[in-house]
């Protein structure tokens, strides 16, 4: 029966074999004899720590003595941090090199080879090709759709970046020893070196440099500028889109499922870059850690969701409208002298609507009102048209269409249309609005109005017509300057169609 300790090894605990941690440090202390570099061992010990949290996590309930001697085959012996490798182990390191690289290799963002964030360079190394390539193919997937654009941004987040010597190796793929640790710390130390060391700059260095500094605080204002008022736009848009959808999703959605879930992407999806931007903002003024990779994970997935929940309610409330079918109706009119065409004049929306400072303003005080508004932008989707008719008699014609789900569902959605006119003598007198059936959801329902006179006959219209009638619906002919008006002066049609005088 073994011994099971609890180690601390380099601030984490561990269950170990008591035989297994002895030759564990013997082993730390035969290197800590030939390596001087407190860095070196320092990153030694953390990559142990790594490699004993992956084996735990995958199921041992102990580090045991083969699990020692598995991880110091991979760190390397005693002898070969002293620089006595001999030439057989290293051509047997020469012959695995590839091997290695498949076996250690795992994805990071390269920051010592980045444009943007790393992310181009990093899958280079991960897959082994030129990071050119890489970004290349990102460039281009910008036109496809934003697509490129997107996966940047959520490779970004998700992927860590390498800080440490471990991650750097393991990001091209080579084995985490002493000999590939010693050779990136050596390489980081001239690499911070040679950013960092003094240099005699020229005047005009100077001035660019102190010229970058303050463009950098003024971009950074700008940001804020833009941040601050977006983030209090976002919560107000929230706010008011969680007001105004139980009453809209009345309208346009056939359950209330589909209100909720677009209700929960739009937040996911606003709110997740907001907190985001606003945590690289704080880590930026207060020097604070990077955000841990669990939470980063957390948000980039959160925010996926939010995409998917808007993209699906997106499409399934296209969907609804995807076929477009109208019915028509024609009556004739028995005209005796000047047919007059009149409209009725409602204006029921006036009240919601008013002006300050040269701005309008639409302002509701309950669901009633803005039931009420709708209502009423809806049933204001109607068109005028006058046009030659054929016959010896003017002819008005209802042409009601809806959209729907299929052709039967857009049909009914025609039919459910409530328009009204009257015709008395030789007036004909429109609504200038239609009702829908109650159990009717909007599916973009629109009313044409196309009256037919016969040549030579004699009409008005009248100025009330004024919102439902527009005078390009009429072809004017050569005598008619086009800032002239028609309402309420005695047309007719030529032959062609064309308004012949006035």
């Amino acid at each position: 029966m073994n011994k099971i300790i609890s180690a601390n090894i380099n601030g984490f605990i561990f269950s170990v074999d008591e035989k297994a941690y002895e030759h564990l440090r013997q082993y730390l202390d035969s290197i800590r004899q030939k390596v001087k570099n407190e860095e070196v061992m320092t990153d030694i010990e953390n990559r142990i720590a790594e490699l004993f949290d992956y084996k735990i996590k995958n199921g041992s309930q102990a580090i045991l003595m083969k699990d020692v001697e598995e991880i110091i085959s991979q760190i390397g012996s005693p002898e070969q941090f002293g620089g006595e490798e001999h030439e057989e182990e290293k051509t047997q390191r020469a012959e695995t090199s590839s091997f290695q690289r498949r076996k250690y290799r795992r994805l990071y963002r390269n920051e010592d080879d980045k444009m943007i964030g790393g992310v181009c360079s990093g899958l280079a190394a991960y897959f082994g090709i030129d990071p050119m390539l890489v970004r290349v193919a990102f460039a281009l997937s910008f036109f496809a759709f934003g697509t490129g654009f997107l996966l940047y941004i959520f490779l970004m987040v998700i992927v860590p970046k390498a800080v440490t010597p471990s991650e750097k190796l393991e990001m091209m793929g080579e084995p985490v020893d002493f000999n590939n640790l010693g050779k990136t710390i050596e390489k980081d130390i001239k690499d911070a070196y040679d950013r960092y060391r003094p240099e005699v700059k020229t005047g005009f260095e100077r001035f660019l440099e102190i010229a970058v500094k303050i463009g950098g605080i003024v971009l950074f204002i700008f940001v804020l500028s833009i941040i601050i008022p977006t983030g209090f736009g976002v919560f107000a848009s929230i706010g008011l889109v969680s007001w105004f959808l139980p009453v809209i999703s009345s309208y346009i959605f056939v359950s209330e499922t589909q209100a909720i879930i677009i209700l929960i992407g739009l937040i996911l999806f606003l709110l997740v870059p907001l907190v985001s931007v606003a945590y690289k903002i704080i880590q930026f003024l207060f020097k604070t850690r990077p955000m841990h990779r669990g939470l980063s994970i957390a948000l980039s997935v959160f925010w996926f969701i939010g995409f998917c929940l808007l993209a699906y309610s997106t499409y399934n409330t296209a969907s609804q409208f995807s076929n477009s079918t109208s019915v028509s109706s024609n009556d004739t009119i028995a005209t005796q002298g000047t047919l007059v065409i009149r409209a009725k004049n409602t204006g029921s929306d006036s009240e919601f609507e008013f002006r300050a400072n040269g701005v309008n303003y639409t302002h509701f005080q309950s669901e009633d009102d803005l039931r009420e508004f709708l209502d009423d932008r809806i049933g204001r989707n109607i068109e005028l048209s006058i046009v030659r008719s054929y016959v010896n008699q003017a002819v008005v014609s209802v042409i009601k269409r809806s959209n729907g789900a299929n052709r039967r569902e857009a049909y009914m959605n025609s039919e459910n249309i409530l328009y009204h006119y009257e015709i008395k003598d030789s007036i004909i007198t429109l609504d200038d609005f239609f009702r829908l059936d109650r159990q009717s959801l909007w599916r973009n329902q629109r009313v044409k109005i196309v009256i037919a006179v016969p040549v030579a006959q004699k009409f008005i219209i009248d100025s009330s017509c004024e919102p439902i009638f527009e005078e390009d619906n009429i072809e004017r002919g050569t005598r008619a300057r086009d800032e002239d008006s028609i309402y309420d002066k005695t047309l007719e049609l030529n032959d062609k169609g064309v308004l012949a005088g006035k």
